[in-house]
């Protein structure tokens, strides 16, 4: 194949084909390779597992030309979230048939569909315990941000991680279940191990999302967030915080609501504050930070799954009069 071809007319070549002739076309020659790269990074890398795709990341540096690319084009990392209890989704799809309240073990003869569920499901059961082993390595992850060092936002997501429709199905009626399991009541660390070491590498952080944040986090006996990251906080233009909670347990802590404030208000910068809470009930504002720690800059506020305190609400809006753009406020109730 001829390597003489100008740099756009292999551009628009690449921009024809699928992903397994793209790889081949890189291994063509050292010009082929260098058009091809940009096609292989993308915008945002996805962390489906710690113990795959961080040391993905890491392997990124090993070459100068993937690493100067990967600096140049990654600006967002997404994990996904390992906050769910996959043991208790497994005792759930054993026992779905079942009328149990807690979905006890029961003996249980799956079909060939159900075992074949299973099997994917035990797959990554025996992962997630890789990952957890993995993810205590903080140097590693240190290592693999500072491949990347333009990232600026960092999110953790949730979605479905099943392939086989059955496991599918029970994720899609009872995901929520396996957030606020019993099991995981003394939080996870993932978010401020995220957070630290991004700050050790030195990141910028401007945008921080997390779309499944248990009330565990907030309503844990020791605050799970150092004063270093509180600071590191300092410099975010946009947080957007979905929390889940479990029997009520967000409103009724003492400690939840000026956990959540502290975020809030350790993060002067913003112009984009996004709160959703998927609670049993609705939650106060009690949250909402008040002058002197106050974000002045907000472009776009979302609320949803409060009770509405005008008397607290009114003074944090005027506060924002002159920047605001967007205001939205869904499922609320009066207080």
């Amino acid at each position: 194949m001829s390597t003489n071809l100008p740099y756009e007319v292999k551009r628009l070549i690449y921009d024809y084909v699928d992903l397994e002739t793209l790889k081949s076309l890189r291994l063509a020659s050292a010009s082929w390779a260098v058009v091809g790269l940009e096609l292989l990074l993308l915008p945002s890398f996805i962390v489906k597992s710690h113990s795959i795709d961080v040391p993905r990341l890491v392997s990124i540096g090993a070459s100068p030309n993937v690493s100067r690319q990967a600096a140049k084009v990654i600006k967002k990392v997404k994990f996904y979230s390992s906050d769910w209890d996959a043991d208790y989704l497994r005792s759930i799809v054993c026992s779905r048939h079942s009328h149990l309240s807690h979905y006890e073990i029961i003996d249980f003869v799956p079909t060939r569909d159900e075992n074949e569920a299973l099997e994917e499901l035990e797959a990554i059961i025996e992962r997630r315990h890789l990952d957890d082993e993995q993810a205590r390595d903080r140097n590693l992850l240190i290592h693999a941000f500072r491949q990347a060092p333009h990232v600026d936002a960092l999110e953790i997501i949730c979605p479905t991680p099943f392939k086989h429709r059955i496991l599918r199905k029970v994720w899609e009626e009872y995901n929520m279940e396996t957030y606020r399991s019993s099991q995981l009541e003394q939080g996870s660390s993932q978010l401020v191990d995220i957070l630290s070491a991004a700050k050790e590498a030195g990141l910028n952080i401007h945008h921080l999302g997390h779309d499944q944040l248990t009330s565990y986090f907030f309503t844990s006996e020791q605050d799970s967030m150092p004063q270093d990251i509180y600071e590191y906080l300092g410099g975010l233009k946009s947080l957007s915080l979905t929390i889940c909670d479990r029997e009520q347990d967000f409103p009724s802590n003492d400690n939840a609501a000026l956990r959540l404030r502290n975020i809030i208000s350790s993060s002067l910068e913003l112009e984009n504050l996004y709160v959703k809470f998927e609670l049993l009930g609705s939650l106060s504002l009690d949250f909402l930070p008040e002058s002197p720690r106050l974000p002045t800059k907000l472009h776009s506020v979302t609320l949803c799954g409060i009770t509405m305190d005008t008397a607290r609400f009114i003074p944090f809006l005027e506060q924002q009069a002159g920047c605001l753009r967007r205001l939205s406020i869904t499922s609320a109730e009066h207080g």
